[in-house]
């Protein structure tokens, strides 16, 4: 691809994710392109990175799940992940391919807190059973290794030798989004999507 004068930092916010893998690649695409563009990745919840697109600090969020089609614009990534547990490996459960809801009756379970705000608690998990919320996952896989309980969590980022993801039965596929402000403002954002759009 031929060389461009075009320079400058471009901002992508993301929480912890190994589905950062395609954005990285559409990234790697663009500095070929233009190498003076520096990227700066910006780690957060769901919540703060929002602010953050919004208020222009970020020109891109990388999001599990749909997004706000009136204020913006995105494209969804190829990666999924599915909805299960984290235990430590000598759990029961550790020997289980999937795990059913009449399973986690007894169980304590650590709950993400974006997923408590956006409602999206299997019905089958009763309140008196959460007894921690994080935001982190490296904090739930903490919490998991000492038996505090075991972890509510999307399959991705977790590989550890001491802790084994077991899927849910019948939870849907969760979808990734590299998601923009209607009407990109500056001209760095515009080449970038049209690497996106060319590519999707």
């Amino acid at each position: 691809m031929k060389s461009d004068t075009l320079a400058g930092p471009l901002y992508i916010g993301t929480g912890q994710t190994d589905n950062l893998k395609e954005v990285v690649k559409m990234m790697k695409l663009f500095q070929e392109r233009y190498p003076h563009i520096q990227f700066h990745l910006l780690s957060g919840d769901k919540e703060t990175l929002l602010k953050q697109l919004e208020s222009g600090i970020l020109d891109f969020g990388l999001f599990i799940r749909d997004y706000d089609h009136n204020l913006y614009e995105g494209i969804p990534l190829k990666s999924t992940n599915s909805l299960g547990i984290l235990v430590f490996k000598d759990h029961p459960f550790a020997s289980k391919k999937i795990i059913k809801a009449n399973d986690l009756k007894e169980e304590k379970i650590m709950v993400a807190r974006q997923a408590m705000q956006d409602q999206e608690i299997p019905d089958f998990i009763e309140h008196k059973q959460i007894v921690a919320v994080f935001d982190l996952p490296e904090n739930a896989k903490i919490m998991v290794k000492e038996k505090l309980g075991i972890a509510l969590i999307p399959d991705t980022c977790y590989q550890d030798p001491d802790l084994k993801f077991i899927p849910l039965e019948n939870m849907p596929l969760y979808h990734w989004h590299l998601i923009w402000k209607k009407k990109a403002s500056s001209l760095l954002q515009k080449k970038f999507i049209e690497i996106l759009k060319s590519e999707y």
